[in-house]
């Protein structure tokens, strides 16, 4: 089970009443070569002073299926030191639910996404990723959809390490299609955390 919570540092009272509070997932992920993963995630505008019911956004989270395999072999000369590793995983998402980009009109039902996501570990940690998806049913797929997600950082997770990413999750559209939205590397969000193991 995976908790996040979030506070509001910046007080003006004309943010966005979509920020949440609270995203949360639970299932089974395995990082080994060659095994699946599944459960459900949830990252909807889930918040502690009553704007949204918490029930309604149960339905609006994701049901996901992936296989995680590995590209880069022991032996391979792409390997700089025991941490790089090339990650492939196609994944399928299913969502019962979904709503406009405040969370409070029902759009739809029964959303299907296909798609692939990797993650080039260079060595020492140090990695880029991306991801690309595909939307069976056209008209499920709204503005803040992406084609494409890509991110980059340093990830550590043993126990007191301090790591730093970026990552750009939303409305990034590949040439040929409609752009929406706008989006642009300023759109992304930097995060810096802190493990610990116990």
């Amino acid at each position: 089970m995976r908790l996040n919570f979030y506070g509001d540092l910046n007080q003006d009272q004309n943010k966005p009443k979509w920020l949440s509070n609270l995203y949360y997932a639970i299932g089974n992920y395995n990082w080994r070569n060659k095994t699946f993963s599944y459960g459900y995630e949830n990252y909807q505008p889930n918040r502690f002073d009553g704007t949204y019911n918490w029930f309604d956004n149960m339905k609006r989270g994701f049901f996901f299926t992936s296989y995680n395999y590995y590209l880069l072999g022991e032996d391979s000369k792409l390997k700089l030191d025991q941490t790089s590793q090339i990650y492939f995983s196609p994944f399928i998402r299913y969502q019962p639910e979904y709503t406009d980009r405040y969370g409070e009109k029902v759009l739809g039902n029964n959303k299907f996404v296909l798609g692939a996501s990797s993650r080039y570990i260079i060595g020492r940690n140090i990695y880029v990723e991306g991801a690309v998806y595909f939307y069976p049913e056209t008209a499920s797929k709204m503005p803040w959809d992406p084609d494409f997600t890509y991110g980059f950082g340093y990830f550590d997770w043993r126990s007191f390490k301090l790591n730093i990413s970026y990552g750009n999750w939303i409305a990034n559209r590949f040439s040929w299609n409609d752009k929406e939205m706008k989006n642009d590397f300023s759109n992304g969000e930097f995060k810096v955390s802190f493990t610990y193991i116990w």
